[in-house]
């Protein structure tokens, strides 16, 4: 299992260093390129990446550890196809539309960065091993799948608790992701 959570999280922490590189990795780093009045998240602010680390990471690998041998190969790619596809969507269609109105170190100005693509990488495969515990794997414990759900359900709101943060100061009740796309400029 360690070989999982230190992959997933080497991926995780290269995502953190690229950030560092592109100057979002912190609040500091961010004065320079950035348009004036843009809203700005920054890598190590980011409760979804604390998530990832700490939640997802350990998640997936106590997954793949655990059930990896029972699975299809054919099942397996065929899941990670279409994981690779909901990240590419998220990816696409939320990030860089959100990066027009927010610059953070996933995308910015509607383009993806290298953080964004590492974190692509990550999803595919988080979202892979999920998906193969959920619905291609049959001799789950019903505890199991009740802490596995429990601790993914906390990852999801902490990451979707971020653009609130960024975008009004404080953690609004039902902000989601997407009101960070609808520019609530007066001018």
């Amino acid at each position: 299992m360690r070989r999982y959570v230190f992959f997933l999280n080497l991926l995780v922490l290269a995502s953190g260093w690229f950030a560092w590189r592109d100057g979002y990795l912190f609040m500091s780093q961010t004065r320079y390129g950035v348009p004036a009045g843009m809203n700005i998240a920054v890598f190590i602010e980011h409760a979804g990446m604390w998530g990832d680390f700490f939640i997802v990471s350990p998640v997936v690998a106590y997954i793949l550890d655990t059930y990896s041998a029972r699975w299809e190969v054919r099942r397996l790619l065929t899941t990670f196809g279409c994981a690779t596809l909901l990240a590419s969507l998220v990816l696409l269609l939320i990030w860089t539309e959100a990066s027009k109105h927010l610059y953070e170190s996933m995308a910015r100005g509607g383009y993806v960065t290298v953080t964004g693509a590492l974190h692509f990488l990550y999803m595919a495969i988080s979202l892979t091993g999920i998906a193969m515990y959920y619905l291609g794997t049959s001799d789950v414990s019903k505890r199991s799948v009740l802490v596995v759900t429990a601790l993914l359900a906390v990852h999801v709101a902490l990451g979707i608790l971020l653009p609130s943060w960024v975008t009004y100061g404080t953690v609004v009740p039902g902000a989601w992701f997407s009101d960070v796309t609808t520019d609530t400029s007066d001018g």
